[in-house]
Formats: C-alpha cells, sequence, structure tokens
C-alpha cells in the first residue's frame, strides 16, 4: 500500500512537469535542422524503423529473462535466499545508473560503436553466468552486467530515433 502511494504521489508530480514543447517556425525541421518524421504511420513504412524494432527486441530480451529468472536459477546452486536478493538489488541499481554512462558514452561516440560494445559486454556476461554461477560475487557481477546492458538499450535506441526521425 505504501509502495503504491509513493508510485502515485511521483506519477502525479511527473505528471505536473510535462510542459509542452516550443515548436519551430520551421514546420517539420527539428532544431538541429534534421527533417522530422511527419507522422507515425509514416515511420512504420521505413526500413529503419523495422531494423531498429527488431535490434531492440533481439537485445532486450536477454535482459528481460534474466530480470525473471536470475533468482530461480541462481537458488539451486546458492542457497541464500538473502544474498539472491542482494544479487537483484544491486543489479537494479546499476540497471538504472548505467544509463547515466551509456548516455555520455553517446555523447562522444557513434550509435554502432556503442551498440557493439553494449552488445559484446552482454554477450559475455551471458555466456560466463552459465560457468561462473557457484561464484557468487562474479554471479551478481554477470547479472549486474547484464542489466547494466539492458538499461543502456533505452538510451541508446532513444538517442538513435530522435537522430533518425526528428524530436518531436
Amino acid at each position: 500500500m505504501q509502495l503504491s502511494l509513493i508510485y502515485l504521489i511521483l506519477t502525479v508530480i511527473g505528471i505536473l512537469l510535462i510542459d509542452n514543447p516550443k515548436i519551430s517556425h520551421k514546420k517539420n525541421q527539428s532544431t538541429d535542422g534534421e527533417a522530422e518524421c511527419p507522422s507515425l504511420l509514416t515511420a512504420l513504412k521505413t526500413k529503419e524503423f523495422w531494423l531498429l524494432m527488431i535490434m531492440v527486441v533481439c537485445s532486450l530480451a536477454p535482459g528481460y529473462y534474466i530480470i525473471s529468472n536470475y533468482k530461480i536459477v541462481g537458488k539451486d546452486y546458492i542457497p541464500d535466499d538473502q544474498f539472491l536478493a542482494l544479487v537483484g538489488s544491486v543489479s537494479a541499481l546499476v540497471d538504472g545508473s548505467s544509463r547515466l554512462l551509456w548516455g555520455s558514452l553517446m555523447d562522444n561516440f557513434s550509435f554502432k560503436t556503442i551498440y557493439g560494445v553494449n552488445l559484446a559486454v552482454q554477450a559475455l556476461a551471458l555466456f560466463a553466468v552459465y560457468y561462473l554461477i557457484e561464484i557468487r560475487v562474479l554471479y551478481m557481477v554477470c547479472i549486474a552486467a547484464i542489466l547494466g546492458c539492458k538499461g543502456g538499450q533505452f538510451v541508446l535506441f532513444t538517442t538513435v530515433c530522435s537522430k533518425v526521425y526528428g524530436k518531436r
């Protein structure tokens, strides 16, 4: 009940902070001078949209799988429920805070480079978790790395979508 109240208060504060963006005098132009996508239906007809959606689904799936199953799988190798709860808590913090890291990397490098690094780290952690599941600290590091990469996906794809389709 208390958590629901906190979410309600945060939602109301978020709604109150929403403001309409200032519209430029140049129709269908973003602030960077890039042409904007006039509608969602127009975006649905582009090859870039479908490629981005396939990339999103494929790169987010491992993170969501791990979120749902890290404790179920971990309890077979690590019988300490408190430690597994700690793994989830630390991983959630890494998930949220990693977005700052991925965002700052996107400011300095190309999407292709950062996305490749993100996928490489995620793949390495997914591969390693199978072999390191019995070593508590390394299991936590692998789960946190996977969720940190999942958090980065939202930053990466939001940025690339604004570059491809404009910011409005």
